[in-house]
């Protein structure tokens, strides 16, 4: 069977960015959910490292520093995924996606 392209071409981290990667997706369960998520906490991260042994102030600032960059990008991707997601169940009681009249009648076009 065939591997597929997407998982043959797949990237490799780096053995040096295993322990954020790591630490990032354990963190991630910590976000508060309500309207949509929230970011991963700064006491999150503070516990993690302590628990960790990331003592020293640089390291832990380089630590929160990644971890807050891949969390923008997380948060980002998430957003528009729930941006589409939600497109077409404004507007109907059914939660389907509204017809053209409907459209031009919200919008005053009607």
């Amino acid at each position: 069977m065939p591997v597929p392209e997407k998982f043959e071409n797949k990237p490799t981290l780096p053995d040096h960015l295993q322990f954020t990667w790591r630490a990032y997706w354990a963190l991630s369960s910590d976000r508060h959910i309500g309207m949509a998520e929230g970011p991963i906490p700064w006491s999150a991260m503070d516990r993690y490292a302590i628990r960790y042994g990331i003592v020293n102030m640089d390291d832990f600032d380089f630590f929160t520093l990644l971890l807050k960059a891949m969390d923008t990008v997380y948060l980002e991707i998430r957003a528009k995924q729930m941006n589409k997601k939600a497109k077409g169940k404004i507007g109907t009681k059914s939660f389907d996606k509204p017809s053209d009249g409907e459209s031009k009648e919200v919008l005053g076009m009607k």
